[in-house]
């Protein structure tokens, strides 16, 4: 009977928030599930260390369906902190955030400013995330890019390539009030209230080499011809 009275609009909205809340339920369940059939025994050992049982112990997940609860095996040693076999087994990220909604955040990041990829994922997915902790993820992430491309093989040489391209783009990004100079009564003509910093990008490659005469170059720089359609 509601949908009766609902435009198209209002049933695909409605529809959505329904799933999401179905989604909800089942990554719920899909916990529960693997908590139940977790092999829990008296000690575990780590790296030739032995760690004692001690209970089970919940953590905060936050899917892209929402909040659930994750109960799973604890264990102990005094002076190393606490196990959890089931974290590593899941491949559970340390933040609450799951692995997808970091990577839908993060992506959006790179295109709007973190309060707006904050306010997007509010609108289409009903997720609060504090701008703080999307700032926090990107840190964390630009922490792993060297170990990243260490382990990417070296790509292939082509005969050819004998061009070595370098480039470099830099962008200014303003720094926190404690980074910037003193605050004056009346700034300059053009003075900020804080101050930037220059992030900078490069990139190194190869190309071959691509002979091109005199018209070709006028051609590039002020083009007569209409390309076809």
């Amino acid at each position: 009977a509601e949908g009766q009275a609902s435009t198209a609009y209002q049933m695909e909205r409605q529809l959505l928030w329904k799933l999401l809340a179905l989604g909800g339920y089942l990554m719920q369940l899909f916990f529960t599930m693997r908590a139940a059939n977790e092999a829990i025994t008296r000690t575990l050992e780590v790296e030739g260390e032995e760690y004692g049982y001690v209970g089970t112990r919940s953590r905060q997940y936050v899917s892209i369906f929402g909040e659930v609860e994750v109960r799973r095996a604890c264990y102990w040693q005094s002076g190393r902190g606490n196990q959890y076999p089931l974290d590593a087994t899941l491949s559970i990220p340390q933040r609450s955030f799951s692995d997808w909604v970091q990577e839908i955040v993060e992506e959006l990041s790179v295109s709007v400013p973190y309060a707006e990829a904050v306010g997007l994922l509010s609108k289409w997915f009903g997720l609060a995330l504090p701008k703080r902790s999307v700032v926090q993820m990107a840190a964390d992430h630009a922490e792993a890019v060297s170990a990243y491309y260490e382990q990417q093989p070296a790509p292939a040489l082509e005969v050819d390539d004998t061009i070595l391209v370098a480039l470099a783009d830099g962008k200014g990004i303003p720094m926190n009030r404690q980074d910037s100079p003193p605050p004056q009564s009346r700034r300059s003509k053009g003075g900020r209230k804080t101050a930037k910093r220059e992030a900078t990008i490069t990139a190194v490659y190869t190309i071959a080499p691509y002979r091109r005469c005199s018209d070709d170059i006028i051609q590039a720089l002020v083009p007569t011809t209409t390309p076809s359609l």
